[in-house]
């Protein structure tokens, strides 16, 4: 389906979502990246040698896809607010290991084809697999390529809205690294962390930094919440896309053909299964 709401309203309907659940939700984010970047850390701040690099490189190879998955799998069920959406939506996504690897290998390795034509063709191509993993966290069991065959036919119209509610989130990852400018925090995408010796430099400093000044190290939250604000309204772009979010609108209706131009609205629930009605992708 279309996503005809506008960036504005996508992001408060993910903070409607979201009241009281902000701590969780940090964690998990926090809990996510530390899974993703330590081991790798710890591993060539021991060795620099070539192995230990590869064997650091496989790590981060092999986790990410998983990773993403369980953040899919929690935000949806946030985002559904569903009675188990709890820390054990990322262990669940960890269980179904293989089909995250699988899944991350062959998106990457379509959007780094894609990229080796140009820059932009790149981009379109990581839009065009964005909903991946959520259609998997979504379909357990679903082979990769139905996974990535459904989130380009989902996101046909629907590139240019993605795009904007990502690039809306561009002022806030500025000014939250700001307090914590040693910091560097790839916010928009897991995939595609590899951590120089500088940054590590860097890191270490903003570590003893944080410990000598409290108020950087509170503030150095912020990157972090900024990531779960940006998670949860991808979860809602999802569900809007897929056809699983119904919404329902109140107030007087404005004259205009946007049907989801009025100002009060609802979320009143979701279907079991995405609308078969695609005629408008």
């Amino acid at each position: 389906m279309t996503v005809q709401l506008r960036t504005g309203k996508l992001k408060r309907l993910a903070r409607q979502m979201f009241k009281g659940r902000w701590p969780l939700a940090i964690a998990v984010v926090l809990v996510t990246a530390l899974l993703r970047t330590a081991p790798p850390f710890i591993l060539t701040s021991l060795s620099r040698s070539e192995v230990v690099s590869y064997i650091a490189d496989l790590y981060s190879l092999l986790i990410t896809g998983p990773l993403l998955l369980g953040l899919a799998n929690y935000f949806i069920s946030q985002f559904r607010n569903e009675e188990d959406a709890g820390f054990s939506r990322i262990t669940d996504g960890l269980g179904r290991f293989w089909s995250g690897v699988s899944l991350f290998v062959v998106s990457l390795v379509f959007t780094m084809l894609w990229s080796m034509l140009f820059i932009v063709p790149g981009i379109i191509a990581a839009i065009r697999y964005s909903q991946a993993f959520y259609i998997l966290a979504d379909n357990p069991g679903m082979p990769a390529f139905e996974c990535i065959a459904r989130s380009k036919q989902m996101m046909q119209q629907n590139k240019g809205k993605y795009f904007l509610l990502q690039l809306s989130f561009l002022p806030w990852l500025i000014l939250a690294s700001i307090p914590s400018s040693y910091v560097v925090v790839d916010s928009m995408d897991l995939s595609g962390i590899f951590i120089s010796e500088k940054i590590l430099d860097d890191l270490l400093r903003a570590v003893v930094i944080a410990e000598a000044q409290p108020l950087v190290r509170i503030l150095s939250i912020l990157p972090l919440f900024v990531s779960a604000y940006m998670y949860m309204a991808n979860a809602c772009f999802y569900d809007i896309a897929s056809g699983n979010l119904r919404l329902e609108f109140g107030g007087q209706v404005p004259q205009t053909n946007d049907p989801y131009a009025r100002d009060t609205y609802e979320i009143t629930g979701f279907t079991q299964e995405p609308a078969e009605d695609q005629t408008e992708r």
